[in-house]
């Protein structure tokens, strides 16, 4: 029997072969598939279930953005309300929109398959960008590699078909040249050259149109004289390194040197600073020595979904929709977390778990700070974490969110 997750890949990259696209295209190099309107017809999304979308309870979410170009002519962007979408869009700006609530959960169901069929260890997320007359996205790559499917309208796509940088470890939008220049830094890049208009190649996709983007590949668009609605598929970025760090993270979490603070060093005192890390690097070295492959292969099998934590013997079952207050939620694995400076010059906290991450409001703080320290939970605790007499209704979202960016699971 053909996996519900091939039949999808079959959808997205037809005429070709799902073997054919793996083999030659993905993770390597870029291709626009032509298909046509009557593609459509199975796909579960078009412009109406995207407005029923924004209007059900629950649309809004920290990633719901309006895009736009500065008098600069530098791509920035605003975090908006549901209710502010149609008049932004009215003014020229693209609306960058994840499909959440149930108006999309066939979707959903099949991205999931998808993503079990290619064992992805990130999380995969739908997003929508409807987008006014002569508008769009300056040019960028992304962490992740992105299908792209033509909704309705027109799209015009300048890109690069191979990437730029391999496997970047976060986005770059390069209207920016300071940006550009601390992202060469902060990746030990000597240089990173902008393309030139000419070396792109350009693609109009119109509907049932599909663009297979790697990640790391420059890329731009603009829809045509109409409006324009797409469907992007990104596969948020998995890197071995963080695989690595959550089985030592897991080594580590019961010693009581790995979860001390670096003792004071008044002064220009190392007196106690030098054999205290000296003492953790003969365990890390020891821990390496130690690992088997047999203990990357079980954590990733726990990245991808095959089973629930690396302290269950059996693979976890799926879990059914919806995550009632009752439920036990696990944290499979060490999270990180930073405060950052969204566009629009709020604050808001990037969470991290193997390769999935999650954007949330700074109100949501005192949940991912317990998160950081427990390794289950039950699902109506979050609620009080956030305290100020605080509802389970008003968390029900948040959590769905962890659990679908791959941050908690539900245990067994």
């Amino acid at each position: 029997m053909t996996h519900q997750g091939e039949q999808f890949l079959r959808w997205l990259v037809g005429p070709l072969e799902p073997s054919e696209f793996l083999d030659n295209y993905w993770q390597q190099t870029a291709v626009h598939i032509p298909g046509g309107p009557e593609k459509l017809a199975s796909l579960g999304f078009d412009l109406a279930s995207y407005k029923r979308g924004l209007a059900e309870p629950g649309a809004s979410s920290p990633n719901l953005k309006a895009q736009y170009f500065d008098s600069t002519g530098r791509h920035s962007e605003l975090h908006i309300q549901p209710s502010q979408a149609e008049s932004l869009l009215a003014a020229g700006l693209t609306i960058h929109a994840p499909l959440v609530g149930s108006v999309h959960s066939e979707l959903h169901a099949k991205i999931s398959e998808l993503r079990g069929y290619l064992r992805h260890a990130g999380a995969v997320v739908p997003v929508a960008f409807m987008s006014p007359p002569k508008s769009g996205f300056g040019i960028h790559f992304d962490d992740g590699a992105v299908f792209s499917i033509q909704v309705s309208g027109e799209k015009i796509w300048r890109y690069s078909r191979e990437p730029a940088v391999p496997f970047p470890s976060t986005n770059l939008v390069g209207s920016n040249r300071l940006e550009v220049r601390a992202y060469c830094r902060t990746e030990r890049l000597t240089h990173l050259e902008m393309p030139r208009a000419t070396e792109l190649v350009r693609s109009t996709l119109g509907p049932g149109d599909v663009l297979y983007i790697p990640p790391g590949c420059w890329h731009q668009t603009e829809s045509g004289d109409g409006y324009s609605l797409g469907l992007s598929i990104s596969f948020r970025s998995f890197a071995t390194r963080q695989l690595v760090f959550a089985v030592l993270g897991e080594v580590f979490r019961g010693k009581v040197g790995w979860r001390q603070s670096i003792p004071a060093a008044p002064g220009d005192s190392m007196a106690a600073v030098e054999p205290f890390l000296r003492q953790r690097l003969v365990e890390l070295q020891d821990a390496v020595a130690a690992l088997e492959i047999d203990d990357l292969l079980e954590a990733w099998k726990v990245a991808v979904g095959l089973r629930a934590s690396l302290h269950d013997d059996e693979d976890d079952a799926a879990p059914s929709d919806g995550i009632q207050p009752d439920a036990v939620l696990r944290v499979p694995f060490p999270i990180a977390y930073r405060v950052e400076s969204a566009p629009d010059g709020t604050q808001e906290i990037r969470v991290w778990c193997l390769g999935n991450s999650i954007t949330v409001g700074l109100d949501g703080l005192p949940v991912v700070e317990r998160l950081s320290r427990c390794q289950s939970f039950v699902a109506r605790d979050v609620a009080d974490w956030v305290g100020d007499g605080c509802q389970w209704d008003e968390v029900s979202q948040l959590v769905a969110d962890l659990e679908a960016s791959g941050i908690v699971t539900r245990a067994s």
